[in-house]
């Protein structure tokens, strides 16, 4: 960034150019099927940073590549910092209504930072023909994925070692139902999620 005087640096990862893949099964606290193909998501992250190797912007590329569910799941990704600490959030896609947002793109009512990338996967990655899911059943036409830029501008500069490490703590939203939220394995829930569900099914959390 010859010409900026805020940005000097980019950090990909992983890597300019290659990605990450996250897997969720949506019927958690239940094991489901266990096949983890009901959210089949590539990731990139850019946590572009200042001359003082600060964070100033987050660049996110995401493909979502396969759902193999029948509910119409949304994603998203926390960071670890208020909801202030963000100027502005570009580049999701909400269509429903569900999901409320606060002025520069976060969602509401949240302690930290959290972005909805999308709140209903069919909208991202429609169906071609009939059958459950897209892009899971090779005797079904094949769907081809959309990407999705998110850029996440903040309000001052953040050390990297305050931002975290991407991907944060992603999870999927089961079926528009906001309370219900599957993250990664000892991820925090968020604020909104349904505490209740916790220690219920096959879930072992504490």
């Amino acid at each position: 960034y010859p010409t900026d005087p805020d940005r000097a640096f980019n950090n990909y990862f992983f890597n300019q150019g290659n990605f990450g893949t996250l897997a969720f099964e949506d019927l958690w606290p239940y094991r489901g099927d266990y096949d983890f193909n009901d959210a089949v998501i590539d990731y990139n992250f850019n946590q572009i940073t200042n001359g003082s190797n600060a964070v100033v912007e987050i660049e996110a590329t995401f493909i979502l590549r396969a759902h193999g569910a029948y509910f119409h799941n949304g994603f998203g990704f926390q960071l670890p910092v208020p909801n202030m600490a963000i100027k502005s959030v570009e580049g999701t896609r909400i269509t429903a209504d569900y999901i409320s947002l606060n002025s520069n793109g976060t969602e509401q009512a949240q302690e930290k930072a959290t972005i909805i990338v999308w709140d209903d996967s069919y909208q991202v990655l429609p169906q071609v023909g009939t059958g459950i899911g897209v892009n899971t059943n090779p005797e079904i036409a094949f769907s081809v994925p959309d990407t999705l830029q998110v850029k996440v501008v903040l309000q001052q500069p953040i050390p990297l070692h305050g931002i975290g490490i991407p991907p944060y703590n992603p999870f999927i939203i089961v079926d528009q139902q906001r309370g219900v939220e599957v993250h990664l394995p000892d991820h925090q829930p968020t604020v909104l999620a349904d505490q209740s569900l916790l220690g219920s099914g096959h879930d072992n959390s504490i």
